[in-house]
């Protein structure tokens, strides 16, 4: 979390125990991914745990460093619409779906090779992490938020529109109150939001669900 190392581990901890919680409680095996978000974001957390401990360190402060970053701008623009679609029972909204999967995924390989091919400095700055990402693109960050929140609005379940309702609030508060930080203040918000998913990998199969292709 950007607030410090102890703040991180907790919310890390907490975050993978309601992820486990949801695995286990999960009636159709398609809900499968969409249930693994709050674990992925306990490793996110947990990673910049480890920045936080490691700051301005080689070796294992880097690594931690591409680990946060990764997740923040390559797989969660990605993975989210992809669980998402990949976790609907209606044949219609998962076709609504799938442009915006795509479109996704070209946002998490921009991502990727950013975050790959860029040093990224460190640094505290009013009691936040900040990360010296550079500029991708104006359209990323619209396109990221957009993308993966109008996934979740053509859910439907109410929990998962619950999420994304969430999701746009808390990158709201995060990039407005925030902005020296948002990145690092949205995604532990997100990590936090996570548990919405426990209440919809609970749910049972619809009884008239057809099989999907």
């Amino acid at each position: 979390m950007c607030f410090s190392a102890t703040a991180s581990f907790v919310a890390s901890g907490s975050v993978a125990a309601i992820g486990v919680a949801g695995l286990l409680k999960a009636k159709n095996p398609r809900v499968l991914p969409y249930a693994a978000v709050p674990i992925l974001f306990a490793a996110q957390q947990a990673a910049e745990g480890v920045v936080w401990l490691t700051m301005g360190a080689s070796g294992l402060g880097s690594i931690a460093v591409k680990a946060y970053l990764l997740f923040a701008y390559a797989y969660w623009p990605a993975f989210i619409p992809w669980a998402v679609r990949h976790a609907e029972q209606s044949a219609i909204r998962r076709k609504l779906m799938f442009p915006l999967m795509l479109i996704g995924f070209v946002i998490g390989v921009a991502g990727l090779r950013v975050v790959l091919s860029s040093e990224t400095p460190v640094a505290v700055l009013c009691g936040n992490l900040r990360y010296g990402m550079p500029m991708i693109h104006p359209a990323y960050g619209i396109l990221y938020v957009g993308i993966g929140c109008l996934t979740c609005f053509f859910s439907s379940s109410r929990w998962v529109i619950a999420f994304g309702a969430a999701l746009a609030a808390s990158c709201a508060v995060a990039f407005t109150v925030y902005a020296y930080a948002g990145p690092s203040v949205w995604c532990f918000f997100a990590a936090i939001l996570s548990f919405l998913v426990y209440f919809r990998v609970r749910q049972p199969i619809p009884a008239n669900a057809k099989n999907r292709t």
